[in-house]
């Protein structure tokens, strides 16, 4: 879809209520610090994914003494005369919307628009655990596979369900557990699949951005997805294969699965493994190195969409706090990776330098209350 034209809030964070018009290009979003600038742009992250980037709850988003908390986008459209519309109204159960519809699954809401956020909290990718790194990585790959999520919640629900018969073991329990192995090959084969193929694009993208925006003289990032019974060789394209692969992993690893009461091998276990320079960043990397590497990735997402770009898919990017231990060359470079996206939302203290002299749409924040400035 387009880029986003307007942002209805109520009860989000600290804001009560607000209706904000955003336009193609840079919006600026400016005022001190714990006013709610950031909160606008994790509004506009929960409506492309469903999730947030400082929070996995949506209890923590909800204005504080509110059940509910409700937003609602509106996006332009190659076509003039259409108008594209989502919503989501939350509170112990969740009401989704797309055009006045209503619909039952996130994966039929989620990645409506294209959306990069580059946030301090990418830190995490970088150091936190194996399964922040997964959720990274699915979350980049359906922008580009749309079929990844549904295949993603079908391996999910039977490895929930297959870990449930593993911790209670019986006769029985076995004839249901190869039916869920079956779902597990096939769903967890085109995971594999989505994951591999999109890795492939992004570790290309990332040899370059990485060296753009660190310097000439800079290590390179690279990264390797590793998969638990499935050798790293394994011809990404080959979706049978990753079948047979997979099916061979579960059989060897019935009895281990069997005493430890769940599932050992499979993508459930994947890692994304970040390196700069041949050095592992998440057990050896600097401070800077790491948030330099998660800088990279990000840019590296935003560069596999735009060398994929089709008409109506434009991306919008969301920029909070991420400059600031970037010397003056290097936050030049950020800039311009960034600014050759569609839609570039920009939370600061202060206008950047590098944003001076670009014709944006100026906002002050305070107390959650937004004004054109």
């Amino acid at each position: 879809m387009g880029t986003l034209s307007r942002l209805e809030l109520r009860n989000f964070r600290n804001v009560i209520q607000e209706d904000i018009s955003f336009f193609p290009g840079i919006n600026l979003f400016l005022g001190a610090n714990g006013q709610g600038k950031t909160n606008l742009l994790e509004a506009v992250c929960y409506l492309a994914f469903l999730r947030s980037f400082r929070t996995h709850g949506w209890r923590e988003l909800r204005r504080r003494g509110s059940d509910t908390m409700q937003l609602h986008g509106r996006f332009t459209h190659p076509d003039p005369a259409f108008r594209f519309e989502l919503g989501v109204s939350q509170a112990e159960r969740r009401s989704l919307v797309v055009n006045a519809t209503p619909v039952d699954r996130a994966s039929e809401f989620i990645h409506r628009f294209l959306c990069v956020p580059l946030v301090p909290e990418d830190r995490s990718i970088i150091k936190g655990a194996a399964a922040e790194r997964r959720r990274f990585l699915d979350i980049a790959a359906s922008q580009v596979h749309s079929a990844h999520v549904l295949h993603l919640q079908r391996y999910r629900e039977a490895l929930r369900q297959r870990n449930a018969l593993l911790r209670q073991w019986t006769d029985a329990a076995a004839r249901v557990c190869a039916a869920y192995d079956a779902v597990l090959v096939r769903s967890g084969a085109q995971v594999e699949w989505c994951r591999r193929s999109y890795v492939g694009e992004l570790a290309a993208a990332l040899a370059e951005t990485s060296v753009r925006i660190g310097g000439p003289s800079s290590a390179p990032c690279s990264i390797e997805y590793c998969c638990p019974g499935v050798p790293r060789e394994q011809p990404r394209q080959e979706v049978d294969a990753l079948e047979t692969i997979l099916e061979r992993a579960l059989a060897r690893s019935a009895d281990r699965d069997r005493r430890e009461g769940h599932t050992c091998v499979g993508p459930h276990r994947a890692e994304l493994v970040v390196s700069m320079g041949g050095c592992l960043l998440s057990s050896y990397g600097s401070e800077g190195e790491c948030r330099r590497a998660a800088l990279a990735l990000r840019l590296s997402c935003l560069k596999v969409l735009q060398d994929r770009r089709t008409t109506g898919r434009e991306t919008v990017v969301l920029v909070d706090d991420v400059v600031g231990e970037l010397d003056r060359t290097r936050r030049g470079l950020f800039f311009e990776a960034v600014l050759g996206a569609d839609q570039v939302l920009v939370a600061a203290t202060d206008t950047p330098v590098e944003l001076r002299d670009v014709a944006a749409h100026v906002y002050s924040v305070e107390s959650g209350t937004v004004r054109c400035a």
